[in-house]
């Protein structure tokens, strides 16, 4: 299945934010769901911003299903149309209408992806009898800091990673037991980390903080695990931090991020083909993920198929010339070719792009060595 993205009923930019927020839960929510594969958020907005219809980002992705719809809020009112379709012959499978109060879109969320599971006849696990989207807040102004927040978050600049914990935090200051906006605040501290946007130590503690509190109200949020996981291998945890990445996973099989964050402890401790195998995953999910594509180069690095690596990594480069854990990784392919010169001058375009990244000033001192 793809969720498109549903189209907002009205230009104004808070109901945008709204509409992309709603199907990016639904594609969370549908997530969870064993035996469905769910094309990721990053690579569906992808290609609808290259003006690509429905039914050809469907045969892009390899999928045979469509969700898409309207959304739109006018004061306390939600207004959602949705419906499946079959990708191949435009075929509606099925269709709803919602009217509801503003403070039901969570609610309605579950509803919808509900019904989409049964239309397409499958069984939930036990674990998701109860509930498929995560716990949310009656708080409309909460959620809408939280929208906000996912905004500024999945643009993957400085700006929106430093952005977004604020809009997260706001969301909590106006609704403590909401553990979305909690999951989401330690999703956006471990990439300040991890892009050294953030003193490391500080940001990777802000983030178990978050991850901690999340797990507290809804133990099965994948985010929350997933977050978890990052901060504990970053500690060296290593034991720990696989087991919070396998939950995560076991949680939501198409939550990209799990699969990404697991391969790179996969490669910290040498199990190579486990982390290409993991890799595979995360790019199954998410075939445009920048990061995948990046870490796909290194793992046939690590493995010392240098001439795999380079493959990859301009593949990755041709998805996103200037991502900074592209030019990184293949900047440290070229210090092990001895191609010095070319390595020097990718190395300095990664600090160039985040000059905090704690793995450039190594490769770099490496280098002049």
């Amino acid at each position: 299945v793809v969720v498109l993205p549903f189209e907002s009923t009205d230009a104004d930019s808070a109901n945008e934010r709204f509409s992309d927020g709603f199907s990016d839960q639904l594609t969370g929510a549908l997530g969870k769901v064993e035996g469905l594969r769910i094309a990721a958020r990053t690579s569906t907005a992808a290609l609808r911003r290259r003006g690509l219809d429905g039914r050809t980002i469907a045969e892009t992705l390899g999928v045979a299903t469509i969700v898409e719809g309207t959304a739109g809020r006018t004061d306390d009112r939600l207004k959602v149309s949705a419906r499946l379709v079959n990708a191949r012959d435009a075929r509606v499978i099925w269709s709803a209408t919602y009217d509801r109060k503003m403070r039901d879109v969570f609610a309605v969320q579950e509803e919808i992806a509900r019904a989409i599971v049964d239309a397409m006849r499958l069984r939930l696990p036990a674990r998701n009898a109860a509930r498929l989207v995560g716990r949310g807040t009656d708080d409309v102004e909460a959620y809408e800091l939280y929208l906000r927040g996912r905004h500024s978050w999945k643009l993957r600049t400085p700006e929106g990673f430093r952005e977004a914990p604020k809009y997260y935090e706001a969301a909590v200051e106006r609704d403590p037991s909401f553990a979305m906006a909690w999951a989401g605040m330690a999703e956006a501290y471990v990439n300040l980390s991890n892009f050294g946007y953030r003193d490391v130590r500080e940001a990777l503690a802000l983030a178990e903080r978050a991850a901690d509190r999340a797990l507290e109200l809804d133990p099965a949020l994948a985010e929350a695990h997933a977050a978890k996981g990052f901060v504990l291998a970053s500690r060296l945890d290593f034991q720990a931090s696989e087991r919070a990445f396998v939950q995560a996973i076991a949680l939501n099989p198409n939550y990209t991020w799990g699969h990404h964050y697991y391969t790179l402890l996969l490669l910290m401790l040498g199990r190579t083909r486990e982390a290409l195998d993991e890799n595979r995953e995360a790019l199954r999910t998410d075939p445009l993920s920048r990061p995948a594509n990046a870490t796909r180069g290194i793992i046939f690095c690590q493995d010392g198929d240098y001439a795999a690596a380079d493959r990859e990594l301009r593949r990755a480069l041709s998805l996103a010339p200037e991502f900074p854990l592209s030019l990184y990784y293949l900047g440290v392919v070229r210090v092990a070719e001895q191609s010095t010169d070319e390595a020097l001058s990718l190395l300095e375009r990664a600090a160039q792009q985040a000059p905090g990244f704690t793995g450039v000033p190594g490769a770099l001192a490496y280098l002049y060595r």
